[in-house]
């Protein structure tokens, strides 16, 4: 029969090869960070429709390489979900890799008034999101 200060020695270097395990494999993760900036804020966009510009920066700060899917979507001042307005599946980013876009997104004049959310997502859509991030912009009545 072993000693309790042989079975604590053997609990505590199962424990910590498991630890060591969980650390190595978070380490080694893509992280990816999304930035959605509005050209000209505040976005306002009138009765009779309209257009902004926004850059788009997905950045991979993480240790390895990243195969994931990007989507925008705006959510609508009734609070429904309207998208993808965007998809774009398959992206890669390199370890440190920067993805910079300036896009324009145009506004109907049938679009209800009110106050929007536009977002974008990155993940594995649709169920996926490692990050997103998202401005609010104004559609006057």
């Amino acid at each position: 029969m072993k000693s309790k200060s042989s079975l604590w020695w053997t609990a505590f270097v199962r424990f910590s090869l498991c630890v060591c395990c969980l650390i190595y494999v978070a380490e080694a993760r893509s992280t990816l960070q999304v930035t959605l900036t509005p050209v000209d804020p505040p976005v306002t966009i009138p009765v009779y429709g309209g257009s902004f510009d926004y850059i788009l920066d997905i950045e991979n700060v993480g240790s390895v390489s990243d195969t994931f899917d990007t989507w925008i979507e705006a959510v609508l001042p009734d609070t429904t979900l309207f998208g993808p307005i965007i998809l774009r599946e398959g992206l890669e980013l390199p370890s440190g890799g920067l993805l910079t876009r300036t896009m324009t997104q145009n506004v109907p004049f049938g679009a209800p008034y009110g106050t929007y959310t536009y977002r974008c997502n990155a993940g594995e859509y649709p169920g996926t999101i490692i990050d997103s991030d998202e401005f609010t912009f104004l559609k006057y009545a």
